[in-house]
């Protein structure tokens, strides 16, 4: 009896590096390690019997998050996915956790959608790299934590731990999360102001076709230009001044004519005249 206690002692030793054993109903921790939460589970010292002593900082430990796009990312959308990728300096199985979410792919542990089995804790599935997707449910808020409890074989056997933070952007909502829809459209009604504008457009249009009907008023500004052009032509009224002119010079001669008339007796002597060519 005392050899199979033994023997049940030794195995438990051997596969507590499992993530399966730190879990709820594990047949060596019942109640699962810690606080038996999702994420209480990671353990904190050393685990009696457990040849992976007390979990260290491993900062050789990398978390990359990427978008659909394959873009490198720390914000997270509220109900967006995003593919985890875990790096270890070795081959390890993992137990990873997140403080809000769910990991879709692989499938996440019995009763805790936030907290995969990175390996499904076979020894044969050890791997330098896993990958998971993760879902960032419409609630979130603040940041999201991640954790990572890991061992390896032979020197590596020791729990290596790390933690990274990711910071929730509720602007950038997909539009399944309602609440956080609203943003989104809102600047689609910016763009109604533009066919407001159009409404207006056909009001101008009336309005201007008034304005040109006036333009045509200028009219009246050629026709005094030309009344007052043809009237100036008549200026030549200068020309009764010289009919004035004539007027006296006939005067005179007139004056010639009456003192003849005065001498037409004397003109008998005309004779007299005639000797004039004799003396010559």
């Amino acid at each position: 009896m005392l050899r199979v206690t033994l023997a049940a002692l030794v195995c438990a030793a051997c596969v507590s590096a499992y993530p399966r054993y730190l879990l709820p109903g594990s047949p060596y921790i019942p109640n699962g390690n810690g606080d038996g939460t999702c994420t209480g589970v990671h353990p904190t010292g050393p685990i009696l019997y457990a040849v992976h002593s007390t979990p260290y900082k491993d900062t050789r430990i990398s978390f990359e998050v990427s978008t659909s796009a394959g873009a490198l990312t720390t914000a997270v959308c509220p109900g967006a996915s995003y593919t985890i990728t875990m790096k270890f300096p070795e081959q390890r199985l993992a137990l990873l956790t997140a403080s809000t979410g769910a990991f879709t792919s692989p499938d996440p542990t019995t009763g805790c959608p936030n907290r995969v089995d990175l390996g499904g804790s076979s020894r044969w599935n050890v791997a330098s790299s896993f990958a998971t997707t993760f879902e960032v449910p419409c609630n979130a808020a603040g940041t999201i934590q991640l954790k990572v409890t890991s061992a390896g074989r032979g020197g590596s056997r020791q729990w290596a731990q790390a933690d990274t933070t990711l910071t929730v952007s509720s602007a950038c909502a997909v539009a399944k999360c309602g609440g956080a829809t609203t943003p989104s459209p809102s600047p689609s009604p910016s763009p109604s102001p533009s066919p407001s504008s159009s409404s207006p457009s056909p009001s101008p249009s009336p309005s201007p076709s008034p304005s040109p009907s006036p333009s045509p008023s200028p009219s009246p500004s050629p026709s005094p230009s030309p009344s007052s052009s043809p009237s100036p032509s008549p200026a030549p009224s200068p020309k009764p001044s010289p009919s004035p002119k004539p007027a006296p010079s006939p005067k005179p001669k007139s004056s010639s004519k009456r003192s003849p008339n005065v001498p037409r007796l004397r003109k008998s002597p005309a004779p007299r005249k005639s000797p004039k060519p004799k003396g010559q």
